[in-house]
This record gives structure tokens, sequence and C-alpha cells, in this order.
């Protein structure tokens, strides 16, 4: 019987496994290939963090974190810290305007419940309701806006409008990728632990439902 892949750091998967290898069950999962994919989940996830300290980076490395996970899932490509670092330089301008915009859009929406919070009875709860209505149509409207521009490198208008063509084009895709990020969010503030291997789980779920949802587009998105 073979020896099991010794694990190297920074992971090289380029031997004896392949990548695409790695995501596929039914190529089998051994425990030696199971460690691999989390010694290379949790690698990416600190990287991912890293990136993300001056905050002002975070989209452009969320960005260049679903690239990442494309590259090794579809490509081969062994991630390390030079390729991803790479891919945020090259994400720096789209990512972090299609993330300034989402920002600013949660921070009106913000204001708006707290505005709503000052009204008064029927009022209150009419507006409250068109409020949910409106925020939940956006935020499902923008899920796709990050991975389109990480994965078809196009500008910050054609992500956002691409990202809305999606959504209307594969509603359950959109609807997963939502449902994907909310339980995201609710097991990181359950346990700080899952920031470790949560992220990748995330941009492997985008790199999927995008590739799903632009085949159900009528026609080519640019």
């Amino acid at each position: 019987m073979p020896n099991p892949p010794r694990l190297t750091w920074p992971p090289n998967l380029a031997h004896p496994t392949r990548a695409r290898d790695l995501a596929r069950p039914s190529s089998g999962w051994g425990l030696p290939r199971l460690i691999r994919v989390v010694v290379v989940a949790v690698y990416l996830n600190l990287l991912w963090l890293a990136a993300c300290l001056p905050l002002v980076t975070a989209p452009a490395a969320t960005a260049a974190l679903v690239t990442s996970v494309r590259d090794w899932t579809t490509r081969d490509a062994e991630p390390g810290a030079r390729s991803y670092l790479t891919h945020v330089w090259a994400h720096r301008r789209t990512a972090t305007g299609v993330g300034l915009i989402l920002a600013l859009a949660a921070a009106l929406a913000a204001t708006d419940l707290l505005v709503i919070g000052l009204m008064d009875g029927v009022q209150r709860r009419a507006f409250l309701v068109a409020w949910l209505a409106v925020v939940a149509c956006g935020f499902v409207a923008a899920v796709f806006a990050l991975p389109v521009a990480a994965l078809e490198r196009a500008g910050v208008r054609h992500s956002l409008r691409t990202s809305a063509r999606l959504a209307f084009a594969a509603p359950a895709r959109a609807l997963t990728m939502a449902g994907t990020l909310l339980l995201a969010a609710a097991m990181v503030s359950v346990t700080r632990a899952a920031l470790l291997v949560v992220p990748v789980a995330v941009a492997f779920a985008a790199t999927r439902c995008h590739a799903a949802a632009t085949g159900a587009l009528p026609h080519p998105t640019r």
C-alpha cells in the first residue's frame, strides 16, 4: 500500500493529488485527503483574515478569496500567499468600489431603520414591513456583486448590474447564496473559531452558485 501524501506548509496541491480531485466527493475521501483540504482551507482563511485587517481592503481580500478557491477547485492552481496577494492587487479597484457602494447601501438602510424606530403605531409597522421588503430584495439582488467582480474581472457598474440580472434569472441560486451568507454570519456570531473554515466554504458556494446562475442567463452578460 502506498504511503499517504506528506503535508507541507504551505500546502502543495500539485502533487500527489490534484486540487480539483480534492473537491470531488466521487474521487474518494480518505483521512489524509480530508486533512489536506482542511489545512488548505485554514491557510486560505488566515490569508483572508490578514488581508482584511485594514478593513478598507476587505472587499478586495474577499474577491481574491473567491478567485483563489475557483482556481484551486477548477484549475489545479496551488493556493499560496503570493498568488493570493496577486489576486488582491488585481481586484483592488473594482472590488473596493463594489464594497463601498454596498457599505453605503447598508448604512442607508440602518439609518432608515433608526428613523422608523422613532415612529409610532400603525405608521411604524407599515414602514417596517416596507423596509424589510426593500432590504430583502436589495440583499438578494446584490448577493453576486463581489463574486461577479472576482470571477468576471468586470467594472463596478457591470458587477452590480450583472448581480441583479443573475438574481432575477436564477432566484433559487441567489436565495441559496443569501442563505449561505446568513448561515455563515450566524456561525461566526456563535464562535469566532468558525472564521478558520467558514470563509472558504462561502467562497466555494459563491463560485458554484455564480456558475449555475450564469448558465441560466438567456444571453451573455457582457
